[in-house]
């Protein structure tokens, strides 16, 4: 755990970038350290004030809902310009994903706990976006082809484009996201590792680390969390897709990305 020396500095940024935002210091402390991995650079890479607006969203402050919707949730049209979505989908993109983030699960762990401040938050809310309203449209699209289904030809088309495309990311984001699981810490990798590969249950993991149910869902949520914006880091920066593109990629493979988690592992 990092100590509380080391992170003064940036929960002073964080004061400083939101002055308005009511926060315990000791206990957005322990939040900024339970978002460090085990790596010399990962405290250089924190996006304090970012998580610090997390933070307090988090905890249902009202000024700071209201700054994430006048900073990242009216940016919707524009995250996901590329897709030209309709008013509609755009209304049910906006609902998704307050629900999505704010919402609590049965753990009482809501999405936006899963954001590690290693990446601009803006980026990582339009990751999330994008998978939204790509969801919502393939839903949408299933039930329109369930009720006037395609001609052969028209699906046949349809198939090899998307084959296409398949084989053509592929490789990319093999590449991408074998370096991302690289780059994890030990710690992320090995609870990774027996939750996805050794498939063990999150309470026999809590006993391995002696710590409750709850701490491993978080864990694992940031684990995977990290692994994407890593991966998303590594499309644009040394597969030198778009941004946009590497928003598509990921949000259309998440199937991929679990069947790659395992199989990346059990080779390591």
């Amino acid at each position: 755990m990092t100590t509380s020396r080391a992170l003064s500095a940036p929960i002073r940024q964080a004061r400083l970038a939101w002055p308005d935002l009511a926060c315990d210091e000791a206990e957005f402390g322990r939040y900024l350290s339970e978002r460090i991995p085990a790596d010399p650079f990962a405290l250089e890479r924190l996006r304090a004030a970012d998580l610090l607006l997390a933070f307090a969203c988090v905890r249902g402050d009202a000024r700071a809902l209201k700054a994430f919707e006048d900073q990242y949730l009216c940016e919707l049209p524009r995250y996901l310009c590329r897709l030209r979505p309709s008013a509609q989908l755009l209304d049910e993109v906006r609902a998704r994903l307050r629900e999505k983030l704010f919402d609590r699960d049965a753990s009482g762990v809501c999405g936006l706990t899963e954001y590690s401040g290693q990446g601009p938050l803006g980026a990582w809310v339009r990751v999330t976006a994008v998978r939204v309203a790509l969801d919502l449209r393939r839903a949408n699209q299933a039930e329109l082809k369930r009720r006037a289904p395609t001609t052969d030809d028209t699906r046949i088309a349809a198939d090899a484009e998307h084959e296409l495309i398949r084989h053509q990311q592929r490789t990319s984001f093999e590449r991408a996201f074998e370096a991302a699981l690289a780059s994890l810490p030990n710690d992320q990798k090995r609870v990774l590792r027996l939750h996805f590969l050794d498939a063990l249950g999150l309470e026999q993991i809590g006993e391995l680390f002696k710590v409750n149910r709850s701490t491993i869902v978080r864990w694992i949520a940031q684990a995977r969390s990290a692994l994407s914006e890593e991966t998303y880091r590594f499309l644009v920066v040394e597969e030198r897709l778009r941004a946009s593109e590497a928003d598509e990629l990921l949000a259309l493979l998440p199937s991929r990305l679990e069947l790659s988690l395992r199989r990346l592992l059990k080779k390591r």
